[in-house]
């Protein structure tokens, strides 16, 4: 039976990729660079990343019967297309591990400090595991109530931030210029729109209603978005630039503040698992992709899960060993990452695009 999947569910897929990132990531890379202005980069970055969806959305048009790695090898041959699907799936193994480098770090600071971090990547790798080895409707529905518990919480989080903020924290505006606006637009474009480049590895015809599923991942990017600078102008209007960029989890020293109906406080560790469930399921999508990798290229069907199975689990582990510190993880994601994902999530992209349509237009004479 073919894998199935709805447009709503794919719009899910999206705003849990885009704001997947939001905790320990982005935070990081605008306060420390940006403080007060962090909002523009954010509106900057939305802008830009529409260029990067429709380019997305446009590979996804193209041979609808085909995910990303059989697209590939249509269009460099199956040499060549082999050597760039395998870097594609090496670097979202990397970017997977990253992603669950950040929650690991952030669950063990803020909830279990005194629980090792093995035994927490234990425990989150039975729900993935189970996750990864089911088919795409399964997946594509938990994300959708994924979608709608984030969303009642950052209501709710709206909602008890929305009487404390002071505008003043957002002055002087453009202090230094618009060139540090626009460096650290770039800076967190890869992880905030290049991620959408995961579900490439979903042929477009497993879509039911294959013919709404732009609209609604255009409207999707957008609510993440906006999800996104609300956070960040609640963040700088509640504490300020220059103290934002002091805390390593910003995000969760905001919630502390929250107060709902006046009286019921202490809610941050429930309003942030939203943050959780976002990586959760940017863990689920990097690792489907990789398993259709290897569905792809090993043409393996026997023990097919076992093999994912087993690269979840080590994909997870590694999560503990990647980097020595918060200092070093933090220097490599600023300074070194972006650079490595403008090649494989923009410039490939578009080279495939523009295969995709000489290849096209060849068919058609």
């Amino acid at each position: 039976m073919k894998e199935r999947i709805s447009s709503l569910q794919i719009g899910a897929i999206t705003w849990n990729l885009v704001l997947s990132a939001y905790i320990g990531i982005v935070p990081t890379i605008l306060f420390y660079k940006l403080k007060q202005d962090s909002w523009l980069a954010v509106l900057l970055t939305f802008i830009l990343g529409i260029v990067i969806v429709c380019t997305y959305l446009y590979i996804w048009e193209k041979m609808p019967d085909k995910n990303i790695f059989q697209k590939i090898n249509c269009i460099f041959g199956n040499k060549i297309g082999a050597i760039i699907n395998f870097f594609i799936t090496i670097t979202n193994i990397f970017m997977t591990v990253i992603y669950c480098y950040s929650m690991i770090n952030f669950i063990t600071s803020q909830y279990l400090i005194k629980t090792p971090n093995t035994f927490i990547i234990i425990i989150f790798a039975i729900p993935v595991v189970y996750l990864i080895t089911q088919k795409l409707e399964v997946i594509g529905r938990v994300f959708f109530i994924f979608w709608i518990m984030s969303l009642l919480l950052f209501l709710m989080t709206f909602i008890g931030l929305i009487f404390q903020l002071d505008f003043n924290n957002l002055l002087p505006i453009l202090e230094n210029g618009i060139n540090p606006v626009i460096q650290g637009s770039l800076l967190i474009m890869p992880y905030t729109s290049f991620i959408l480049f995961l579900f490439l590895s979903i042929p477009k015809n497993a879509i039911i209603d294959k013919e709404k599923v732009n609209k609604r991942v255009l409207i999707f990017y957008s609510l993440a978005f906006f999800s996104m600078f609300t956070g960040v102008i609640f963040i700088t209007a509640t504490l300020s630039g220059d103290l934002a960029k002091i805390y390593q989890f910003v995000e969760y020293q905001v919630l502390k503040r929250v107060a709902l109906i006046g009286f019921i406080e202490r809610v941050e560790s429930t309003l942030s698992m939203r943050w959780i469930l976002y990586i959760f399921a940017t863990t689920i999508m990097g690792l489907y992709f990789t398993k259709k990798y290897i569905i792809h290229s090993f043409k393996i069907k026997k023990h097919e899960k076992l093999i994912i199975s087993m690269i979840a689990v080590i994909s997870l582990l590694l999560s503990n060993w990647i980097f020595p510190n918060n200092t070093i993880a933090n220097k490599i994601v600023m300074n070194i990452i972006p650079y490595i994902l403008y090649i494989f999530y923009l410039l490939l992209p578009i080279i495939i695009a523009i295969g995709l349509k000489l290849k096209t237009k060849k068919v058609k004479r």
